[in-house]
């Protein structure tokens, strides 16, 4: 069995895991959210650029004359707003630097301590089997010795009888003494020594007996509280089970923030190159052409939940203010539709 108390390892262990579950918790709640709603709320007014610039383009857009200086003046407010989410992901301050280190501080914390229940659920259950040999083996021991006890007592019982009729001499029916006294006495002594060897045997045997039971008993009460360690381990890894998944979701989050960062920064910066080739050539955007790279960049938002409703404000404002001058194209109009109903849903 294993050296030591395995109550008190037990006990040992279940701490380890309290004070880990409290320190990830607290880490959950206090330190990886900071991280992401600075990158979130970074991405929420970039998006709000983005707006202006559909408010920018509303009505009739295209039979308006440009106005350079404030469609460089938001296109230049849009593409900062969005370069500084790409700065969170790898600029001095590095939030996501953070939201990583925690999150793999976290893992390797959990991986450890899993592998010490997985060591201490694995010699739990060695030991409970270990019990349940003795508790077997106590058991037939204690059948046996109870058996070769009834025999003792049997065998006593007919040396009693014997001893009795060996007491005396022997004498045939006219009263002559077949056998004498003398080896009566003989016989009687021999039966009587015979007992004492049986008495010693059966004292033995009760003794063995008492302590095959007392053994499987304390073999038993072992097992119990051995039991109770396994399903109470079963239940801690089923803790540290559920905090990985967690760790895992918030990573899986963070790794949907970085895309999200990614590719409406890319996005913006074609939109920006796209307005600025049309301004170097004396020439503007039309309509569809910013509306087209507005919609390409809410698509890449919206995978983000959170900026689901600066999606649905921006594509709201280009269908219900796209002008006099013309219907919006149908390849437009079941874009805007498309990002209106995912915005709605709970997905």
């Amino acid at each position: 069995m294993m050296a030591g108390d395995p109550n008190e390892e037990f006990r040992v262990l279940s701490n380890d895991v309290d004070a880990l579950t409290k320190n990830i918790a607290f880490q959950l709640s206090a330190v990886l959210p900071p991280c992401a709603e600075q990158i979130v709320l970074a991405l929420e007014n970039a998006m709000t650029t983005l707006y202006k610039l559909a408010i920018f383009i509303r009505g009739d857009y295209d039979l308006r004359p440009a106005d350079i200086d404030q469609q460089k003046s938001l296109t230049g407010l849009a593409i900062k707003a969005f370069q500084l989410t790409l700065q969170l992901l790898t600029g001095p301050d590095q939030a996501v630097k953070r939201y990583y280190d925690a999150l793999g501080i976290m893992s390797k914390q959990l991986e450890s301590m899993k592998t010490s229940l997985t060591a201490a659920l694995k010699i739990f259950e060695e030991q409970a089997k270990e019990l349940e040999d003795i508790q077997k083996r106590e058991q037939k021991e204690l059948h046996r010795l109870e058996n070769d006890y009834s025999v003792l007592r049997l065998r006593k019982m007919e040396l009693g009888m014997g001893q009795e009729r060996h007491s005396g001499g022997l004498f045939d029916f006219f009263g002559a003494e077949v056998i004498g006294a003398a080896e009566h006495g003989s016989r009687a002594n021999e039966i009587e020594d015979r007992i004492v060897t049986i008495r010693k045997e059966m004292d033995k045997a009760a003794k063995s007996s008492e302590l095959a039971f007392l053994t499987g008993k304390e073999a038993s009460r072992q097992a119990s509280k051995i039991e109770i360690n396994l399903t109470s381990l079963s239940g801690l890894h089923m803790i540290i089970e559920s905090l990985e998944a967690k760790c895992l979701e918030y990573g899986k989050n963070l790794a949907q923030l970085e895309q999200t960062c990614a590719t409406t920064s890319t996005k913006m910066a074609d939109l920006m190159l796209k307005s600025e080739r049309a301004l170097n050539t004396n020439a503007k955007l039309t309509k569809l052409e910013w509306v087209d790279s507005i919609l390409e960049i809410c698509s890449a938002a919206i995978v983000t939940k959170r900026l689901r409703d600066e999606v649905q404000l921006i594509v709201s404002e280009i269908k219900k203010e796209w002008g006099s001058a013309g219907a919006i194209p149908t390849q437009c109009a079941v874009k805007i539709d498309g990002l209106i109903k995912e915005t709605e849903t709970d997905n």
